[in-house]
């Protein structure tokens, strides 16, 4: 029987600026468009989000025989924010089929649900300004395997994926004849995620440790609605990585991954698309030891190649990913 709990304390503040205009017009064959007015229109505004999260669990792992195991739990969480509070208690069951020592079969169901920034619509230039939201649900469905072979030097994974988003906030452009009014939200909108994920991770070596993955994604809007069929923002149809880690001395390691990201879809319309990259980590770890006390020194480059990509945003702003950085970090354990 495991039973847990947890709390999350959120703060955080930004400032932001608005410059008077962010648009500019651009006509076929014209040398250069006229610049936009790009002085702040605003003052420096501090932005703050604020809340207070926490959840309990409990879970039981039920042996029926030497080849057969059954788990139940269930969830209870709830946010306190300003504006937009949200509880909910959710299920969770599995079972799982050992046939021998090295694999294991399962089945698994469970549901999950994700509390909105606010708890209404506040856009006046949407018809539904003002209409009260709830916070989404999702169920998922999966089924995978795992094994280890080779003395349990090598583990192997495999997993199908069926995910259902409900209460997912869909913003079209307004049809109506209403002055002022440009769109409207709706929070009937619904996305089904299904897919496999395969992955592998093992020492090849006494000294090398590698680790990759690879995952399909076929996300899709559901329902009636001017998206149904398109491709939610930012899900890539192929994502994957690798990691490895080599061991130099007993307490030296270097260690270097690739991660890859397929091309996504920046609007709903997916009428913008954004390219695929492939990002490259290097670093290193040392680990001291005084007395009863672990010191890990851990130093990494991020973006080792410092390539250019899109981290994320839509049509009217855009994050650029981090170019090449650097980190240091010490950890101690006693």
């Amino acid at each position: 029987l495991l039973i847990g709990a947890n709390y999350l304390d959120y703060y955080y503040g930004q400032l932001r600026t608005k410059n008077k205009s962010d648009s500019f017009e651009y006509s076929a064959g014209q040398l250069e468009p006229s610049r936009p007015d790009i002085t702040y229109a605003t003052d420096d505004s501090l932005y703050t989000s604020e809340y207070d999260y926490y959840g309990i669990y409990i879970q039981d792992l039920i042996t029926i025989n030497q080849e057969w195991q059954v788990m139940i739990g269930g969830r209870y969480d709830k946010q306190s924010k300003t504006g937009a509070d949200n509880e909910s208690t959710l299920p969770k069951a599995g079972l799982l089929y050992h046939p021998n020592d090295s694999a294991t079969f399962y089945a698994s169901y469970s549901e999950g649900f994700e509390p909105q920034s606010s708890e209404t619509i506040n856009d006046e230039d949407d018809l539904n300004d003002g209409m009260k939201i709830d916070a989404e649900t999702s169920k998922q469905y999966e089924v995978g395997v795992k094994w280890q072979l080779f003395d349990d030097r090598l583990l192997l994974t495999s997993a199908i994926f069926d995910i259902t988003k409900s209460g997912v906030l869909v913003t079209e452009d307004y049809q109506g004849d209403q002055e002022n009014i440009t769109k409207v939200t709706t929070q009937a909108g619904e996305q089904r995620h299904k897919g496999f994920e395969i992955a592998a991770q093992g020492a090849v070596t006494d000294k090398l440790f590698v680790m990759a993955s690879m995952m399909n994604l076929d996300a899709a809007y559901g329902k009636e609605g001017q998206f149904n069929g398109s491709t939610p923002v930012d899900a890539p149809e192929w994502s994957a990585s690798v990691w490895s880690r080599y061991e130099l001395t007993e307490n030296f390691a270097i260690n270097a991954g690739a991660f890859y990201e397929g091309e996504r879809f920046a609007n709903t319309d997916n009428t913008i698309v954004k390219d695929a990259y492939t990002r490259v980590d290097v670093g290193a770890t040392y680990k001291i030891a005084l007395q009863n006390t672990d010191i890990n020194l851990r130093f990494n480059i991020q973006n080792l190649f410092d390539t250019d990509y899109l981290a994320g945003g839509g049509t009217s702003n855009v994050t650029v990913g981090d170019g090449r950085n650097f980190r240091l970090a010490m950890q101690i354990a006693f």
